[in-house]
């Protein structure tokens, strides 16, 4: 028989999926050489009840890309950069994973930015898809142990912040994505 997860665990749980899925989008920076900063909060709509926590998240992140930095990344590294947060989060290792199981993941509206709509109906565009998922996977698997750190800085601390910013300067220098 199936334990019930209970509240307390289910919190948990989000907590570190929400760390995982901003990790993701923080190590592609990093590893592209962008200066970024992360962090998480409480849904500020916080779900109590059971039901309520299968509608809605109790963690949410963002993560803070200096606009700069961002604008220097070509088209396929910004839809891999938005691609590589749930593609940590789920821990996935193959594009064909992905690509066969698209519509389970847990990509936000911002992770989706950089993909083109109808994407699965033009040959160049799922080409275009299937490139930044791959890139996505090989940057994440290739810094692995710095996925690994991020995620337990934000879990522990809530805040992924090398540039030692005030999270209200993160918020007025930096271009809100993912």
């Amino acid at each position: 028989m199936t334990k019930r997860m209970t509240l307390a665990q289910i919190r948990v749980r989000d907590k570190l999926h929400a760390a995982k899925h901003e990790a993701g989008h923080i190590t592609y920076g990093e590893a592209k050489g962008m200066p970024v900063s992360g962090r998480l909060r409480k849904n500020p709509d916080l779900p109590r009840t059971f039901a309520d926590l299968m509608r809605e998240k109790y963690w949410l992140g963002r993560v803070y890309y200096r606009v700069n930095a961002f604008a220097r990344l070509s088209n396929r590294q910004k839809a891999a950069l938005g691609l590589a947060g749930a593609i940590a989060q789920d821990g996935v290792d193959s594009a064909e994973s992905v690509m066969d199981c698209w519509t389970t993941f847990d990509f936000s509206e911002t992770d989706l930015l950089y993909i083109p709509r109808n994407w699965e109906e033009k040959r160049s565009t799922v080409k275009f898809v299937q490139d930044a998922v791959e890139e996505a996977i090989a940057v994440l698997s290739s810094n692995n142990i710095r996925l690994n750190e991020i995620v337990d800085i934000l879990v522990r601390e809530e805040v992924y912040n090398k540039q030692g910013l005030r999270l209200e300067e993160m918020e007025e220098t930096a271009v809100r994505l993912f």
